[in-house]
């Protein structure tokens, strides 16, 4: 009787460990694939529900054999149930289409969201499209004047342009949204547009006579220059002296040179209407480049296409296009622009304030 009994209980052993196998077998497995290795784990169980009926047909007569026995018939039996659901319908367990938590409010915030953008698009009011109008407006092509005398007037359009780099000074306006005061740097590609593209204005000067529209502009004349932007206005080029509030370029750490935005009107004898300089601030005067025929050319009309000298009226700087500093923009990479007179050993003004007037030269 005690061989038999340990008989029954070294094969319960047995069964019960490849039972304990066959579930771990189960339990590894995440994917409801088909594979070599587990596709007789239905075979498996059922040998143990066979070896287990054999037993308890067998050694009946033990009381702890036949519990075991049923206890071996029901863990079978859950682990037959995992493995048919698992194996044989995949669908309904590893991808259930029952919708749980929050579902029907997730999904109303969605479609919500996707008709709030439809109607921001319609409108054109996107990020993206924003950036895109804004770009467009600031680079749209612009006409230069050009002239038939070989002098610049007042009221032509011209372009500022380093003589030594190439770089064209012109104002950076934000494309996504209005800003009074915006920065102003030099293109090195030169590229017409309206960003950079200048109207000269005479500014009134109570010591001598304000040259008419379509006179020449002479060495001398407070004269203004205003870019005008589609959307947003004009913009004129304006410098400060720096002071508390007034803080210096952000790389040469000079005089900041910037362009402010008008929305004042002035009125001329013809009834035309112009934008108003904002201050005085925004008075320049043109310098002959040569330091020794300059005095003799004061009062000469300003030639297009010439070196010249730009001066700020208020602070007696002139305008200066730095090549060593890049600023990082929207519009690509482009120079620093400050307002300081950079003299050579002999007492010169040197290459960084070195421009040129720039018409249209097209025949």
């Amino acid at each position: 009787a005690d061989s038999t009994k340990s008989t029954t209980t070294f094969a319960l052993l047995i069964i019960i460990s490849l039972l304990r196998n066959t579930n771990n077998n189960l339990n590894d497995q995440q994917k409801p694939v088909s594979s070599p290795a587990l596709t007789n784990l239905p075979q498996q169980a059922t040998l143990c529900v066979a070896a287990t009926n054999h037993l308890f047909t067998k050694f009946q007569t033990f009381e702890h054999a036949q519990c075991d026995s049923i206890l071996i018939q029901l863990t079978v039996a859950k682990i037959l149930v995992r493995a048919q659901s698992r194996y044989n319908a995949p669908d309904t367990m590893a991808f259930s289409k029952t919708r749980t938590g929050n579902w029907q409010e997730d999904l109303a915030a969605h479609e919500e969201e996707v008709q709030d953008f439809l109607a921001k698009q319609a409108r054109g009011e996107l990020l993206s499209q924003r950036m895109g109008a804004g770009l467009e407006a600031a680079t749209s092509r612009s006409k230069l004047t050009k002239s038939t005398d070989g002098l610049i007037h007042v009221g032509d359009r011209i372009q500022v342009r380093h003589v030594p780099s190439g770089a064209t000074v012109g104002g950076l306006p934000n494309p996504l949204e209005f800003e009074e005061r915006v920065a102003v740097t030099a293109n090195p590609q030169g590229e017409q547009s309206a960003r950079n593209t200048f109207v000269i204005r005479a500014m009134q000067d109570g010591k001598k006579p304000t040259p008419p529209v379509g006179g020449p502009v002479k060495y001398g004349d407070k004269i203004a220059f205003c870019a005008t932007i589609p959307g947003s206005g004009d913009m004129f080029l304006m410098s400060e002296k720096l002071g508390l509030s007034t803080p210096a370029s952000r790389w040469a750490k000079q005089q900041p040179v910037f362009a402010k935005f008008s929305q004042a009107v002035d009125t001329d004898e013809d009834g035309a209407e112009w934008s108003r300089a904002p201050s005085f601030d925004a008075a320049w005067e043109f310098v002959y480049s040569d330091q020794a025929l300059r005095f003799e050319n004061e009062g000469m009309p300003v030639e297009a296409d010439k070196p010249v000298l730009l001066k700020h009226c208020r602070t007696g700087q002139c305008l200066a296009v730095h090549t060593q500093y890049i600023w990082r923009t929207e519009f690509g990479a482009e120079l620093e622009v400050t307002a300081h007179t950079h003299l050579t050993k002999f007492k010169a003004e040197g290459p960084e304030n070195t421009l040129m007037i720039v018409t249209d030269s097209s025949s």
